[in-house]
């Protein structure tokens, strides 16, 4: 079966990869696929699997930009013939949400995201014969914010190729930058998305003054990359250079990973990390986790004059953080223990535990039947 896939672009980011790794198992699968895109730095990897790409400018909104790609995607659909057009970003799908009425052809949309429920977006909602979302939780909120019948949306979950991220040591990608604890965050550098990669160069005075050796990669493609190769260049001066090193987009993450000794992100890379079994600290400006290791002054002529200590976290291995997490300097949080969502941690807690609240309690340890109730079924 032919099927035409159409995005934005093909920079590094959680949902390029996500429609990279199902073209390439609809390949497998037999089928005949063809991307259109702006292009970006999977294209080549794209192209090695089979999988055709046609350059569009999808990633622009003025009339003549529109009007290309609406071009160019009626050509692709007029020579190709495809069975299924799938979408996979909003002005994308609104051009090929028109062009799948006007060719009579099955249209699908997937939501990688959460977005303000505008007129457009409600429009194509309602239009096509599926709707697919990434998560559980994104599917829901399809059906509490756009009205969406839970029946019209399916899931396909992001999954990760653990063969590929087994965080196993081969050669080393990385720019020579010494000896150090290597920070890496993988992120796509636009604009709200990317402001986790703004917000940890702008602390890396701090965090070089506590560990100095301290070495913080930034990895994405976007709008705002010139911008925040900026702010790394100011900052990276004010303290004596060689601590922050701004990549842009790799397609070789997988490599990139396994240098890191902490990784800080959110969404699929973090899953990535995950699998190389890499500590991750969640960002996002849903979901957050917060960890404060500055203790202020009691004393309000110490505060003014900005007199402040840090304090170190420490957390343990294989433990799970809910969302919205508050975490105090000076605590430490023990092997295996779950933290549940919206909790300030303000003193330590135990291993192999259940701990909620705020403050945050410890409400039991974990069971022989917690582990069998909450564990998939065939294992």
């Amino acid at each position: 079966m032919r099927i035409l896939m159409a995005t934005m672009s093909f920079d590094i980011g959680g949902a390029e990869t996500h429609i990279l790794e199902l073209c390439r198992e609809l390949c497998r699968l037999g089928h005949e696929v063809t991307v259109v895109s702006k292009g970006g730095v999977f294209v080549d990897a794209l192209t090695k699997s089979g999988i055709r790409h046609v350059t569009a400018p999808l990633h622009k909104k003025d009339p003549l930009s529109l009007l290309k790609s609406r071009r160019i995607i009626e050509g692709v659909i007029r020579e190709e013939k495809p069975r299924v057009i799938h979408s996979h970003a909003r002005i994308a799908s609104m051009i090929t949400c028109d062009l799948a009425k006007k060719y009579d052809i099955p249209f699908v949309t997937t939501f990688h995201y959460t977005f303000d429920p505008v007129w457009y977006l409600k429009m194509l909602t309602r239009t096509g014969e599926r709707m697919l979302a990434v998560s559980e939780d994104l599917k829901q909120y399809l059906i509490d914010v756009y009205g969406r019948e839970a029946d019209k949306i399916g899931v396909t979950v992001n999954g990760i190729d653990i063969d590929q991220f087994d965080g196993t040591v081969s050669d080393n990608p990385l720019p020579a930058m010494g000896e150090g604890d290597k920070i890496v965050c993988v992120t796509r550098m636009d604009g709200p998305v990317a402001h986790h990669a703004f917000r940890l160069t702008e602390a890396m005075p701090k965090i070089v003054a506590a560990h100095p050796n301290a070495r913080l990669i930034l990895i994405g493609g976007g709008d705002v990359l010139g911008d925040l190769k900026a702010l790394a260049e100011k900052t990276d001066t004010q303290i004596s250079g060689g601590h922050i090193f701004v990549l842009g987009p790799r397609s070789d993450i997988a490599k990139i990973l396994p240098q890191a000794d902490v990784f800080v992100g959110v969404s699929r890379a973090a899953m990535e990390a995950m699998a190389c079994r890499k500590p991750v600290v969640l960002t996002g400006a849903q979901g957050h986790l917060g960890i404060y290791t500055p203790e202020h002054a009691f004393d309000p002529t110490l505060r003014e004059i900005g007199w402040e200590r840090s304090l170190p976290v420490t957390i343990g291995d294989r433990v799970w953080i809910g969302g919205s997490v508050t975490i105090l300097g000076g605590v430490t949080i023990g092997s295996d223990t779950i933290i549940g969502a919206g909790s300030v941690v303000t003193h330590d807690i135990p291993a192999g535990v259940i701990a909620v609240g705020n403050p945050c309690r410890v409400l039991r340890e974990i069971s022989e039947e917690d582990k069998r109730t909450h564990a998939p079924q065939d294992l």
